[in-house]
């Protein structure tokens, strides 16, 4: 008995769908636009139109953030759903309540390495920027703490035992979604939040205001 093996050919692959390969020909196409707007801002004397190049550079570097943001949102989503098969309509709400929770464990971070009765006080007192980021870093993994938290109870106690009834699983994130963001709007106000990550920098500056934005 002998056992044939095969072996892997992206080519093979691409030549079997024919979609994949579609969408790999439009990425290259907007990959070289991309590159060849770069490699224009590049050639463009810098002295002559140094205005032009640094809002353009700007909004670049704020339309990527911004697609990041995007990115992450529907992706969680679409993971969700791929591999719990939840439709889970919730998810924007959640992922704007981390946003809250992420700037609540900054806030108090910064408190805490800025009191002078605290040992803290020695190492971040004089240096901003070590504080920053570290507190971003604190922040990030404690509000990834929390909504895993939240988020596995709520799976927990309530969607788990939804599974195989897509109509009960939009009704009850779609209750979730309002409930979160009117506690929201209740807790914090519909004012804006704002913190710098890096001082002296426009493109790590926070807006919190119901949606979780950045540019």
């Amino acid at each position: 008995m002998t056992l044939q093996t095969t072996r892997f050919s992206p080519r093979d692959y691409l030549e079997r769908n024919p979609r994949v390969r579609k969408i790999l020909r439009i990425a290259m196409v907007f990959a070289i636009i991309v590159i060849g707007f770069l490699l224009v801002l590049v050639a463009i004397d810098v002295y002559t139109w140094q205005g032009f190049v640094e809002k353009t550079s700007k909004a670049t570097v704020n339309g990527l953030a911004l697609s990041m943001l995007l990115f992450l949102m529907v992706s969680g989503f679409f993971l969700i759903f791929g591999l719990c098969d939840v439709i889970n309509f919730a998810h924007g709400a959640f992922f704007m309540l981390g946003g809250f929770m992420g700037f609540i464990i900054y806030i108090g971070t910064e408190a805490v390495f800025l009191d002078p009765t605290l040992p803290f006080y020695l190492i971040f007192g004089a240096n901003y920027f070590t504080l920053s980021i570290t507190a971003f870093i604190v922040s990030a993994l404690g509000a990834t703490a929390v909504m895993a938290l939240i988020g596995g109870g709520i799976e927990f106690f309530t969607i788990r035992r939804l599974y195989g009834n897509p109509i009960a699983q939009i009704l009850l994130t779609v209750g979730f979604m309002f409930i979160i963001t009117q506690m929201t709007q209740i807790i914090w106000g519909p004012s804006q939040f704002s913190y710098f990550i890096v001082p002296n920098s426009q493109i790590s500056y926070f807006f919190i205001s119901g949606i979780l934005d950045f540019g």
